[in-house]
């Protein structure tokens, strides 16, 4: 080809004023559906539309046009798409905003316009999930996330349904996922819990919420749990007397296998010498920089829909709560942090036991005597700047 016929077919610079006037001119033939060659059923609605209008703004559209269809049929196994989420779609692909997104819709509006392949619209969708994600909207996003494939936004969503796993195992949505969903939820490595005991428990809850019809799941879901990350007393004390566990043999090797992991790496300590081979094939994801982060986001989530003023609930001893935390993720050294007292045990004691996690070496946070519930009713976290043994 001659550098003149590749002159020819190179894009000529467009003016910026063409270009919104040739917009706000489509704009105008839709609205008076004139010059329209194309047809587009949803539901019971049918919308004349222009053919380039929407293989620009659709890949979905882009192909079936190619087929020299004049009326196209949505029709798409998710039933996400109705007339009111096409509306906020279509006039997006004419105009090039994204308006009337809403948290009631926002989900429906993602779902169709990643089956029909709007992308700048998916974005949108995505941008306002993550910035309006809490905990009463997490387990939904990440759903969401996870079948739109949107990396942050599921990334985002898996940890603050760690950081809040305890209350959020509790509600209806949560004891009815499906098997697969839940195992890849509690197998995360992003979950953010700040104790794997948090796991165990939202596993057997949900096994016991239908325990004729799941405990046949039992092994598959404990697959999930870092069992050797478990704290020993926790092990013996609330997993070992756990029918279900006792009375299944493939568990109870599970079990046995993690206690005697915890056992043996518990010696070693103590007496400096290497027992065995620690068991290092699953990565600890539970931290303490969890807690006081989820801790946070439920004063938080509390002062907005009780009015409640997070200062009578949240006592520090310096100002620079910010830099405290950040100190959390930057820190390289961890220690075990003191037994506490931990509620809601399976057996119904309320005994100290060992309940190990990962604190930053050099401080340390402890739930205050009014606390009852750390899902729900923390009422004091004390920041010391020294670790007391």
């Amino acid at each position: 080809m001659s550098e003149a016929a590749e002159s020819s077919d190179a894009m000529p610079e467009i003016s910026p004023i063409h270009a919104q006037s040739m917009a706000s001119h489509l704009w105008m033939l839709y609205k008076s559906k004139l010059g329209t060659d194309v047809q587009v059923r949803c539901g019971e609605q049918t919308y004349d539309l222009h053919s380039s209008v929407l293989s620009h703004g659709s890949n979905y559209f882009q192909n079936a046009l190619k087929e020299k269809k004049t009326m196209i049929e949505l029709d798409f196994p998710s039933n996400n798409i109705n007339s009111n989420t096409f509306d906020i779609i279509l006039e997006s692909l004419y105009t090039g905003i994204v308006t009337g997104l809403d948290e009631d819709n926002v989900t429906l509006v993602l779902g169709a316009s990643f089956d029909l392949k709007v992308m700048h619209v998916v974005e949108a969708c995505a941008n306002f999930m993550v910035d309006r994600l809490d905990i009463d909207n997490c387990l939904e996003y990440w759903l969401a996330a996870k079948m739109c494939s949107l990396h942050e936004l599921r990334t985002q969503s898996i940890g603050l349904i760690g950081r809040h796993l305890q209350s959020i195992s509790k509600t209806q949505f949560f004891m009815q996922l499906h098997e697969n969903t839940l195992k890849e939820i509690l197998n995360d490595d992003n979950l953010q819990v700040p104790s794997e005991h948090w796991v165990y428990e939202a596993a057997i809850s949900w096994i016991k919420y239908d325990k004729e019809s799941r405990k046949g799941n039992l092994n598959s879901v404990l697959e999930t749990i870092r069992l050797s990350q478990l704290p020993v007393q926790f092990l013996i004390k609330v997993v070992g007397k756990e029918d279900l566990i006792e009375n299944d043999h493939s568990a109870m090797v599970k079990y046995s296998h993690a206690l005697k992991c915890k056992l043996d790496c518990r010696a070693q300590k103590e007496s400096h010498t290497q027992i065995g081979i620690p068991d290092k094939s699953c990565k600890a994801r539970h931290g303490f920089s969890h807690f006081l982060k989820g801790s946070f986001e439920r004063l938080t989530n509390e002062s907005k829909t009780k009015k409640v003023d997070s200062s009578s609930c949240l006592k520090l001893p310096n100002n620079n709560v910010n830099e405290e935390v950040g100190n959390f993720d930057q820190s390289k050294s961890f220690i075990s942090y003191r037994s506490e007292t931990l509620d809601g045990l399976s057996d119904g004691c309320s005994e100290n036991i060992l309940y190990e996690t990962e604190v930053p070496n050099g401080l340390i946070a402890k739930r205050g005597q009014n606390g009852n519930e750390a899902s729900e009713n923390i009422k004091e976290i004390l920041v010391y700047n020294e670790f007391e043994k």
